[in-house]
């Protein structure tokens, strides 16, 4: 307990975080041993449940996975889901330095305008894709792209699955943008401290720490 008295109001800096996240992931390069051999055992999994405390690297293993599908030639398109717009930008901001680092801005660019989605609360209003302006130097989300669209997906990583699962919303989702039927790969991040177990059939959990 805080100890705290009635009336005492806390606040959350969610700025403060957000800039402290963008900045440690930015620097993130390379799988550690133990993460790499994470990603050997999943690399061929259509549908998996990483979990893994907060902090012990789960998002940076699905980040390699979406590198991996529009750093291809195969032309596959890839989503990221979560509930805050933020990370969504957090994480196109690390695709596209790394993507520039092998080509060159201007294709890189153009790979995550045509090739990356995004969706975030509330999920309901559909995928948005990303505008890279290279002038300026920022990147924003674009418009929705509208409740009944869905991409041609092929893989559909979804961060804090178990709070989204928590919410009703998980099923809903998978369902919608990643159906087994048409082999759209999915990787579920979830955090082991969370209670509240994911169950959809078919999912391999992996645990990592």
């Amino acid at each position: 307990m805080l100890g705290l008295e009635a009336g005492t109001k806390l606040e959350l800096d969610r700025t403060s975080y957000a800039l402290k996240f963008e900045s440690a992931m930015l620097q993130l390069e390379n799988l550690t041993p133990h993460q790499e051999e994470v990603y050997k055992q999943i690399a061929e999994e259509l549908r998996v449940d990483i979990r893994a405390p907060a902090g012990a690297g789960k998002t940076f293993l699905a980040l390699k996975a979406l590198l991996e599908v529009l750093g291809s030639e195969a032309g596959g398109q890839a989503a990221f889901v979560t509930r805050n717009e933020a990370l969504c930008l957090h994480v196109t901001k690390w695709l596209f330095v790394r993507l520039a680092q092998r080509l060159d801005h201007e294709t890189a660019a153009r790979l995550v305008e045509s090739r990356f989605f995004v969706l975030f609360s509330p999920f309901n209003n559909g995928l948005r894709r990303i505008i890279i302006d290279l002038e300026r130097g920022c990147v924003k989300v674009g418009k929705a792209l509208g409740k009944n669209a869905v991409a041609s997906l092929s893989l559909v990583t979804v961060d804090e699955a178990h709070h989204i699962h928590a919410a009703g919303e998980l099923e809903f989702i998978v369902r919608k943008y990643a159906p087994e039927a048409k082999s759209v790969r999915l990787i579920l991040l979830s955090d082991v401290s969370q209670s509240g177990a994911i169950e959809m059939s078919q999912v391999r959990r992996t645990e990592t720490a």
